[in-house]
């Protein structure tokens, strides 16, 4: 759930299309889970004003922290690599929508 006026909606479904590129290409990311009218976000009515919510999947795993290795620092930066090539890939803002 985002704060009112943190973000806009394009902002947020832009990071949605983003993470489900993500995944799209094997990086395990969460991301959101539509609801039953097709939708990838709802929004709450609150007193500062509207608030948009997402629901998202599980993301399996341990914090880094829990785990601060050697091993685990490069597995994670190897992943972190891989994300950064990917998203290259991803469509600018200013471009057609192609996800």
């Amino acid at each position: 759930m985002w704060r009112h006026g943190t973000r806009t909606m394009a902002v947020i479904l832009r990071e949605l299309a983003f993470l489900k590129f993500l995944r799209a290409r094997g990086i395990p990311v969460s991301i959101n889970i539509p609801l039953t009218s097709g939708e990838d976000h709802f929004v709450l009515g609150a007193p500062e004003g509207d608030r948009p919510a997402v629901l998202y999947t599980w993301a399996p795993g341990r914090k880094y922290a829990d785990i601060p290795t050697v091993e685990m620092g490069e597995k994670l930066g190897a992943k972190f690599a891989e994300m950064h090539l990917i998203a290259r890939e991803f469509p600018t803002a200013d471009a057609p929508d192609q996800t």
